[in-house]
């Protein structure tokens, strides 16, 4: 988990990749590496935006949260206008599982970002895991006003809905409107045929992983194999 969160959170702070799901952003390791060195980075005085961002992605990735967060601070106060040392903090409470600290940070980040449909994304999944589940709901119907056709925000309203029972087709019918709006949403495909499985449609749970399977075998989710 920590280790998609740090490929994403890499992501944010630069944002000139494509990335555009989980597994884009664990495919884009190579790329990354060569902007984040897994050599240890010394703490000297900074004055360069860009360079604080680094700094703070990489001692992200090292779990030095502390340091990471007094980095953010520093660029916070260096450019009060930019998202990203509020994003990147909200990633670093999420490693910690500070989930409404998470949540404020990222907040802040759409405050001062308010057409990133991505920023709601991600504080959608906050809310989620702290329990925050309406919060969550309309953080991601936030992301969809921004685009209609933003397959991972359908995604995240399936999984808010996919366990309540009187919810379950609301949350099928969000799992097929992700898949509409990004045919690769390979986790959406996961997410839909349990979904499914759970409402007893067996032969409707089929049609979904041979779909997924036809599109591409090496990518589906380990629950397909």
């Amino acid at each position: 988990m920590k280790k998609i969160l740090y490929f994403l959170l890499a992501a944010f702070v630069f944002g000139s990749f494509g990335i555009t799901s989980v597994k884009a952003a664990m495919n884009s390791n190579a790329k990354l590496q060569q902007i984040f060195p897994v050599s240890r980075i010394s703490i000297l005085p900074i004055n360069d935006l860009e360079e604080l961002l680094k700094t703070a992605t990489e001692l992200y990735r090292q779990k030095k949260y502390d340091e990471a967060l007094e980095i953010c601070k520093k660029a916070s106060e260096m450019n009060p206008t930019d998202f990203r040392p509020h994003a990147v903090a909200g990633y670093i409470y999420m490693a910690q599982w500070k989930l409404k600290s998470a949540s404020d940070s990222f907040a802040k980040a759409i405050s001062l970002k308010p057409d990133n449909k991505r920023l709601y994304i991600i504080k959608a999944k906050a809310d989620e895991r702290r329990g925050a589940k309406e919060e969550a709901m309309a953080t991601a119907r936030k992301a969809l006003e921004i685009d209609p056709t933003f397959g991972e925000a359908f995604e995240v309203i399936g999984d808010l809905l996919r366990y309540d029972e009187k919810r379950r087709d609301e949350a099928i019918a969000a799992y097929r409107s992700a898949i509409k709006a990004n045919s690769l949403l390979f986790s959406a495909y996961e997410s839909l045929a349990e979904t499914l499985q759970t409402a007893k449609d067996e032969k409707g749970a089929e049609e979904i992983f041979r779909k997924a399977m036809e599109l591409d075998p090496k990518k589906c989710p380990d629950g397909f194999r």
